[in-house]
């Protein structure tokens, strides 16, 4: 069979197909011609890549495609650095039920690890076929036919309900609009939608958006990662209100995509997550878990009702975290399940293969003892490369310690030599803890190269004007570390701690540290004699916790530039808590000022610092919050300056009376943004002031 009547049996049968093509851009529209295929979409870098395709599209415009089908798309590598992985997974989605997805691999990534290791994976699967310079390589095909779903008779006694029971795809869909009414006009808080990818959580979300719109809830919200992500809930909510004989009025960014939808009497718009305060409930959260856990905890204990869906096995955010805390802390709950694929049949081949290659439904042992004796072992990307059940097992717990878990994520380790991966195995050789290590070796003094590195750790050091100190350092960053849930709290992570020190220290060293996001892994940390060093002032957009930056020294030299750090971050703490930790709990800021007090780091922070860290703000190499602290220490020269009225009220409302920018902007009348210019210029001129004080 060659690739044209495999496209013509895959199409007939009704799976979805993957072809993979290597070679050359000239090569590869040679192929095309030769089987007579002109891609609905092709998918590319930039436009040096451009093929003869129905519609093209470069890589920064895949997001806006959510939500269409084609009947096949071909995405080119060609003019790229690696593997676009996010984007790749992504435009998977898009293929429609009997299609097919080129994939073009030319021969710049013939030597990299992950197209070895994406090629070997794919060799095991069906409906897959290997071109390489127009001959084919391997070919396998299903023969076994999908079952095609049932479609839902509708039930319901509410004429509302009925009609939207007949846009759903399956009865799973079906019954979860059927049980919609009870909850919102009952008591539970919450309405949750779980399943794979590609179910039709957004879908059904928007027609429960549109009942309630429907039954004159007005002016509510609706919030995911991004604008682009609740695209598909928009779509559906505009087709349940015009089902339900409303002509709704929707609204667009210059862009195109929907930001509001309104009927007479009711409206939802989008907000970003990290813009919500208080709102009308209930308050519709697409990909919970990619909001973040933490802020969804915080908007079940503050908003009345929410109705929220999230993927369990999927890269959006850590789901099963999610899941887990739903089940164990909140009480007023409705769960659902979505089984059934919406877009292709069920045992979809393309659907497995994306599972396969970035391990979406892995999952760590379940253990109900630690079994002695424990083990330790140290892997490198070439291993994992080389070993896919490996690979699958350390996986399986990797996800678990990260709030997010993006293809790219697992390309990253596998296509680099940036990372060591520790794991410890019980005595059934069982692994049940492992950590993701890089290396943070500094030979740079300007804080955004750091960061273009991938040097988070050591960047952070720069708030405390240290980073002179940090030349020629070696500290090694733990990236993430995770045990067995039900081995947690038995002392595993704390002995895979002193296994990875005691590595470091005979590789020389200077130190090891984290960073983390959330408070709950604190006393962990301190416990092993990791000094914080630093709160970020504001709630990660992301996971809407702050991160933690924990620190431990391997040496005596390195223990005193970290006591610098704490004894500056102490202060800090001391000083600023008023103005950018008031939304911190109480109890979890005492937990860390409490131990770097009892570790003796507050001393008084010497003039020297002070200048230096002044010089650097002005400099535009420390933000301004950084020097807060500063501000404060010196406030009895500051309150002698004359401000005008203005400048008055705002130093007065942020620096005394620690209030937002945005509570600012209401008092003064003024747009947040302008606020922030005439703060900032403002803490620079009391800083040009009190430098030339502190010189004299």
């Amino acid at each position: 069979m060659d690739i044209r009547g495999f496209l013509e049996e895959s199409t007939r049968i009704g799976w979805r197909s993957l072809v993979i093509y290597l070679g050359g851009l000239e090569d590869l529209t040679r192929f095309l011609r030769e089987i007579n295929v002109k891609p609905s979409l092709c998918i590319v870098r930039d436009k040096n890549s451009l093929l003869d395709c129905v519609e093209t599209r470069l890589y920064r415009e895949t997001h806006r495609l959510l939500g269409l089908e084609y009947d096949n798309i071909l995405f080119t590598l060609e003019n790229t650095m690696g593997w676009p992985g996010n984007l790749l997974a992504l435009s998977f989605e898009f293929v429609k039920c009997g299609g097919f997805y080129i994939l073009h691999i030319p021969p710049s990534h013939y030597d990299r690890s992950f197209t070895k290791y994406f090629l070997d994976v794919v060799r095991n699967e069906c409906n897959v076929a290997i071109v390489k310079d127009s001959h084919v390589e391997y070919m396998s095909i299903c023969i076994e036919k999908p079952v095609k779903p049932l479609q839902p008779k509708p039930r319901s006694s509410d004429k509302f309900i009925r009609r939207l029971e007949k846009l759903c795809v399956n009865e799973d869909q079906a019954r979860i609009i059927r049980s919609y009414p009870g909850f919102l006009y009952g008591r539970d808080k919450l309405f949750l939608i779980h399943g794979d990818r590609g179910r039709g959580k957004s879908s059904v979300m928007g027609l429960l958006a549109a009942y309630t719109m429907i039954r004159g809830h007005d002016r509510f919200i609706v919030t995911s990662r991004s604008l682009y992500g609740v695209q598909s809930f928009f779509k559906l909510l505009v087709k349940g209100l015009e089902s339900l004989g409303e002509k709704p009025f929707i609204e667009r960014n210059p862009k195109g995509f929907i930001y509001r939808v309104s009927i007479k009497g009711s409206s939802i718009a989008y907000v970003e997550p990290w813009r919500i305060t208080s709102v009308q409930q209930p308050l519709f959260i697409d990909e919970a878990a990619g909001v973040g856990v933490a802020r969804v905890r915080r908007w079940y204990n503050r908003i009345g009702k929410l109705v929220a869906s999230t993927t369990i096995h999927g890269y959006e955010g850590s789901g099963r975290v999610l899941l887990k805390m739903v089940n164990e802390l909140f009480h007023r709950t409705q769960i659902y399940r979505l089984v059934n694929p919406v877009r292709y049949y069920p045992g979809d081949p393309l659907e497995k293969i994306l599972y396969r290659i970035f391990h979406l439904d892995a999952e760590p042992l379940e253990k109900k003892q630690v079994i002695e004796p424990l083990s330790y072992r140290v892997y490198c990307s070439s291993d994992l490369v080389q070993d896919y059940d490996l690979l699958r097992r350390i996986y399986g717990l990797l996800v678990t310690a990260h709030y997010r878990n993006e293809p790219d994520d697992l390309i990253l380790l596998l296509d680099t030599e940036l990372f060591d991966i520790y794991v410890v195995c019980d005595g059934e050789g069982d692994i049940i803890a492992v950590a993701q290590t890089r290396l943070e070796e500094v030979s740079s003094t300007k804080p955004g190269e750091l960061v273009d590195k991938g040097y988070r750790l050591v960047d952070k050091f720069a708030r405390y004007a240290l980073l002179d100190e940090m030349i020629d350092r070696r500290i090694l960053r733990i990236v993430r570390i995770a045990v067995t849930p039900s081995l947690q709290r038995r002392g595993v992570g704390s002995r895979l701690l002193e296994y990875i020190e005691e590595k470091a220290r005979s590789k020389g060293y200077d130190g090891i540290g984290a960073i983390f996001s959330g408070f709950d892994t604190v006393r962990f940390w301190i416990k092993n004699n990791y000094i914080p060093i630093y709160i970020s002032p504001r709630y990660n957009r992301i996971t809407g916790e702050k991160n933690v930056v924990v620190v431990k020294p391997l040496n005596r030299e390195f223990e005193g530039i970290i006591g610098k750090a704490a004894n500056m971050f102490y202060h800090y703490l001391w000083f600023t808590s008023h103005i950018l930790y008031r939304d911190l709990g109480s109890e979890k800021l005492s937990i860390i000022m409490k131990y770097l007090n009892s570790k003796r780091y507050h001393e008084e922070i010497s003039r020297e610092y002070d200048l230096k860290r002044i010089e650097k703000v002005l400099n535009n190499e420390l933000p301004i919050d950084s020097i807060l602290d500063t501000i404060m220490n010196y406030i009895d020269k500051i309150k002698t300056y004359e401000l005008d009225q203005l400048e008055h009220i705002i130093f007065t409302s942020r620096i005394l009376q620690g209030k937002t920018i945005v509570d600012i902007a209401k008092i003064t009348k003024k747009k947040p943004d302008e606020i922030t210019k005439i703060y900032e210029s403002l803490i620079k001129k009391v800083l040009e002031k009190l430098l030339r004080e502190l010189n004299n």
